[in-house]
């Protein structure tokens, strides 16, 4: 990667965990429901369509899709 990424990223229902992030992450949500826990404070942020988040270098999230998920993705590298 040349600092930046751009792209569509989908998931089907589940969980996953992200820890310690080795980049920034800024997301829209395009469709579907969710939410993302921060797994060191234990806050609980619901995610849908029209939602955006970043997640900022070294966090530690929890992502949990109800709905099938669609994003738009931008990483930085830095």
């Amino acid at each position: 990667m040349n600092g930046v990424a751009t792209g569509v990223w989908e998931c089907e229902p589940g969980s996953f965990e992200v820890p310690a992030r080795e980049n920034t992450e800024s997301v829209y949500i395009l469709s579907g429901v969710g939410s993302l826990t921060d797994m060191e404070s234990g806050e609980e942020r619901e995610i849908r369509a029209g939602s955006v988040a970043v997640l900022e270098k070294g966090s530690s999230v929890k992502w949990c899709v109800r709905e099938k998920l669609t994003k738009f993705y931008v990483i930085v590298d830095a």
